[in-house]
């Protein structure tokens, strides 16, 4: 995983991601002799959930946290995703605007990650389940995804900044630009892109411009409701792109590049 993000984000070096496990020092030492080329990595022993130590690593200056179901302890699936929970909702209540992903392996406590305004949740079980029963119903669909989401592949999706001239105009315009002015295929918008907290302070100071009261407490219902990084594939021509919106493309010719 830390070569694949090194490897895909080429202004990342090694001394500014920290690593946080529960493990021992002579397994670090191991991992070390057996990838030299990760030998400045910084390793933090101890749990994820333990607030002094994610402030010792320097959560509060970091800007995006991967956490990743640990499954080397032995541990139940639920204990694995408790754990889980219990390090994405300490590092939520440490800094409110860190973009924050987690692997579930069990939905069922997703509920948990979304009260925490969790941006990205990863279910691994459920994609395998998800690739297999789509290998089963739809021809190739599967190498598709592989395809799409191998960084060493020409082939990808992702997410791109677009104009900030496109915002209040239809989607059709923004599909025609990057067709005109790229390789990338436009598939869609990710809306409410950034920090939860500051996209429902938008939402609620938007609400309440209204003088009907009526108006402003159903304004304020729907500012409520807001989700966060909410995919919409392939929208109507007309539909009018919102700020705090992204491009979803597909491309080629992968060019490894800022993320």
């Amino acid at each position: 995983l830390i070569n694949e993000i090194i490897y895909i984000n080429k202004d990342i070096s090694l001394h500014k991601i920290v690593v946080i496990a529960n493990i021992e020092p002579d397994e670090i030492e191991l991992f070390k002799q057996q990838n030299p080329e990760l030998e400045e990595l910084r390793i933090v022993r101890g749990e994820a959930y333990n607030e002094t130590l994610l402030k010792q690593s320097n959560i509060l200056k970091a800007k995006k946290v991967i956490i990743l179901a640990d499954e080397s302890s032995g541990a139940t699936q639920t204990e694995i995703d408790a754990k889980t929970v219990m390090a994405a909702m300490t590092v939520r209540a440490i800094s409110k605007n860190v973009f924050v992903c987690a692997e579930l392996l069990d939905m069922k406590f997703e509920k948990y990650l979304q009260s925490a305004h969790i941006e990205d949740i990863i279910y691994s079980n459920e994609y395998s389940i998800l690739l297999i029963t789509n290998s089963f119903t739809q021809v190739g669909v599967t190498k598709i995804v592989n395809e799409l989401l191998d960084v060493h592949t020409p082939s990808f999706i992702k997410t791109f900044h677009f104009p900030t001239e496109f915002i209040g105009k239809k989607y059709s315009e923004l599909f025609d630009y990057y067709k005109k002015t790229s390789n990338y295929y436009l598939i869609g918008l990710l809306e409410n892109v950034g920090s939860f907290l500051e996209r429902k302070n938008e939402a609620v100071r938007e609400a309440q411009k209204t003088a009907d009261i009526k108006k402003l407490i159903e304004n304020l219902k729907e500012a409520k409701t807001i989700e966060n990084n909410k995919p919409n594939i392939n929208p109507d021509d007309d539909y009018i792109i919102p700020k705090n919106s992204v491009a979803i493309v597909i491309g080629k010719e992968r060019k490894i590049e800022n993320t």
